[in-house]
């Protein structure tokens, strides 16, 4: 009888082990799904929020100086001739 005891004792902590690591394992599965609806909210959220330019004043373009111009144009002549 106490060999029989015996037997049965590791196999009940190896059965409590198995079933305590099937929870963890659970709990973690869950929690991911948690995030993973999140992560999907916000890519969702954020593709449809977009930007837009209302109230925005446009770029003024840089206006050239005279020496700026000067060099763009010897620049793109002597790009030309090459």
């Amino acid at each position: 009888m106490e060999e029989q005891k015996q037997e049965t004792q590791p196999v009940l902590s190896l059965v409590e082990r198995a079933e305590a690591a099937v929870k963890a394992i659970k709990e973690q599965n869950d929690r991911h799904e948690e995030l993973v609806k999140k992560e999907e909210e916000n890519r969702a959220k954020q593709m449809l929020g977009g930007t837009t330019d209302a109230g925005q004043t446009p770029e003024k373009p840089k206006e050239e100086t005279p020496k700026e111009y000067k060099d763009r144009i010897e620049r793109e002549a002597r790009a030309g001739k090459k």
